[in-house]
């Protein structure tokens, strides 16, 4: 139990707790808005447009792979 008593405790800053809701909204429609600039320029080019999204899976080995 000596080794309880020589431990020294403080406060810690959380990094996502001061985060601003607002700003949060605005960069998601950013996004968004971004997203679907790309998906019209591709439209006017004649392309597809497909969103790349990583996915975590297991494979047989049962080792985690991107």
């Amino acid at each position: 139990m000596t080794q309880i008593t020589k431990l020294n405790f403080k406060t810690v800053e959380r990094v996502g707790a001061t985060k601003d809701p607002v700003l949060d909204r605005r960069n998601k429609l950013v996004a968004a808005l971004d997203e679907q600039k790309l998906v019209l320029t591709a439209k006017l080019k004649g392309e597809t447009y497909a969103k790349e999204h990583a996915k975590w899976m297991t494979n047989q080995q049962a080792t985690a792979c991107k």
